[in-house]
């Protein structure tokens, strides 16, 4: 959302040179337009790179598939309709001067479909939180619950988005040039209903959304730190019993052993891939959060305007991170392992030995 601070007076949504002064009384101030184009540019080729070769890598497992793949599929779909709808007309209209020709309906339209994409990514990857928090926490009661979790994902994103069908309008200069902006840009709409509307789609979006992954998180890495003790403690007297039987059960013990050690290497590096892809999230998400509650309920004025344009745009290069982050967990080649396996360590002090909960591989 551009950032604006002068206000004007609408007539029947034409302005005139007279009433608006200059185009900035509609769009917001100006900003290195030069330097915001090359960032869009490389953040539309990374993206498009980056989340077909996602999709492709995780059609090539399908046959063996788990929930994890199915929502990481689903988090690629949403990363591409924000890059094809929300990067891509962002990078046209930085050409066109943010001139709007599609007409009102459109606008209303397009205007709803561009914070559906952004939502959606953002609830995904909450629903991927929910779903590694029941695989940990509450690993008995897992079941095919991932085709809820991405259906009321991609629903609720919907929600936030449908009041852009009446907040946003075109208006028309002296010029004969037509925008596509807020009613808060203009006289149709007070400030008083810009900070209610900031207030709910911040809320809603960003910060219960945030709040959730953090709780969520938090109490995943509490069940792993206090589950170590006892989980050690259970195998160490089952090896004792088996061991006890007889040499002739050695062969077995160890082959269960190995198996339940990879299926928990497997569930610890899912686990520190998304909260790799998480925390990223949050780092490029927090400055736009703080930048939209200064805009709507502090000083504008104390913002860089550069620094307004650009982190609008970096709130969406997660988009163009997360296919890279699946694939440095997911890459076979022995240093780029060491770094995956080095990533969250610290979050992560749980020895993979002592998580034995079996990784769900039910089709959705």
């Amino acid at each position: 959302m551009e950032m604006n601070i002068t206000r004007c007076t609408m007539n029947n949504t034409n302005f005139t040179q007279e009433d608006c002064g200059h185009k900035q009384a509609v769009l917001g101030p100006k900003y290195h337009h030069q330097v915001r184009v090359y960032i869009l540019v490389a953040m539309i080729v990374l993206s498009l790179l980056g989340n077909i070769a996602m999709c492709l890598h995780i059609k090539g497992k399908w046959h063996h598939r788990t929930a994890i793949h199915v929502l990481f599929l689903n988090l690629a779909v949403a990363d591409i309709l924000v890059t094809l709808i929300t990067m891509c007309s962002q990078l046209v209209w930085e050409f066109m001067d943010r001139e709007w020709i599609a007409g009102e309906v459109f606008c209303r339209i397009f205007k709803v479909f561009q914070t559906f994409t952004m939502v959606s990514s953002n609830y995904i990857l909450l629903a991927i939180a929910l779903d590694r928090h029941t695989v940990i926490v509450y690993p008995l009661f897992r079941n095919t619950r991932t085709k809820a979790l991405i259906t009321c994902a991609w629903a609720l994103s919907l929600l936030p988005s449908l009041p852009n069908a009446y907040i946003f309008q075109t208006v028309t200069l002296s010029d004969g040039k037509a925008f596509c902006v807020a009613k808060f840009y203009t006289s149709s709409l007070s400030l008083a209903h810009r900070q209610v509307y900031m207030a709910l789609i911040l809320l809603v979006v960003f910060i219960i959304p945030i709040l959730m992954v953090i709780v969520l998180y938090a109490r995943i890495m509490y069940t792993m730190l206090t589950r170590t003790g006892k989980l050690t403690r259970f195998h160490s007297r089952k090896s004792r019993l088996i061991g006890s039987e007889g040499a002739g059960n050695a062969t077995q013990t160890q082959t269960v052993d190995t198996s339940t050690s990879q299926i928990s290497k497997a569930k610890v590096k899912t686990l520190k891939m998304t909260l790799t892809i998480v925390s990223t999230f949050l780092t490029t998400c927090t400055p736009y959060l703080i930048q939209e509650i200064i805009i709507a309920f502090g000083n504008p004025a104390i913002l860089n305007q550069n620094l307004v344009a650009f982190s609008g745009i970096f709130s969406a290069s997660n988009s163009a991170l997360n296919p890279y982050i699946y694939f440095l967990f997911n890459s076979k080649t022995p240093l780029v392992k060491k770094i995956a396996n080095s990533t969250c360590s610290c979050c992560l002090p749980v020895p993979t030995k002592s998580v034995n909960e079996t990784e769900n591989t039910s089709q959705v």
